[in-house]
């Protein structure tokens, strides 16, 4: 059993490894999204430049979580966490968004990327990094009983969900098939639209001190 103090040790040294893994893999993205000029590539590194940014607002979560109780705030402020934690979850839904948005973009736009086989090894290879990420967070998110270490990776998780359509689209390109593309995305943003909506009502059910959320 993990004292608080350890706890919020353990939820920071995990943010740490996870915010230095997915700086990773978005310098991987967009640096050989630019050099080759790939753009479904780059925009999908600036996707995963949101993972970093909801790292950095974990931390800044978690300052606010681990001051103690006092005369306004009788229980602590643990409960900085479910917010932050809802924050990740309008990120998600923006997230959303974007992939929407970029694949209707391709499909009415005449943009080519440049296909090699190190777009594959690098896309599969950052998948590979994201998806092992994504595992990590959850399984020390729930022994932690950290919200936002779950929540995040659910954000981690739907960037794997983007690449899928990254490659989707590349495949598309090789094939000359570029439905391939807009189906794909269009069940990408269903995937990071229910993730975002269980992060919600997860977090809510803390905030209003229901038994399962507390």
């Amino acid at each position: 059993m993990h004292s608080p103090t350890q706890r919020l040790r353990e939820v920071r040294r995990v943010l740490w490894i996870t915010l230095a893994l997915n700086l990773l893999v978005c310098g991987l993205k967009l640096g050989y999204g630019y050099y080759s000029q790939t753009l479904s590539m780059v925009a999908d590194g600036y996707h995963s430049l949101l993972d970093s940014t909801s790292n950095i607002i974990g931390f800044i979560a978690l300052l606010f979580a681990a001051k103690p109780a006092d005369a306004g705030h009788a229980y602590g402020h643990r409960k900085v966490e479910a917010l932050g934690a809802i924050f990740i979850s309008g990120m998600l839904f923006f997230a959303c968004y974007e992939i929407a948005s970029s694949a209707y973009a391709r499909l009415h736009g005449r943009e080519n990327p440049t296909v090699t086989i190190y777009s594959f090894v690098i896309m599969l290879g950052t998948m590979a990094v994201n998806l092992w990420v994504s595992r990590y967070e959850h399984r020390r998110g729930h022994e932690l009983h950290s919200q936002i270490l779950t929540a995040d990776s659910a954000h981690t998780r739907s960037d794997v969900y983007a690449s899928l359509s990254v490659l989707a689209a590349l495949i598309g390109v090789k094939l000359k098939l570029p439905w391939i593309d807009l189906a794909a995305a269009a069940l990408v943003a269903v995937f990071v639209g229910y993730s975002g909506y269980q992060i919600i009502m997860e977090s809510l059910n803390t905030l209003m001190d229901d038994a399962q959320g507390s």
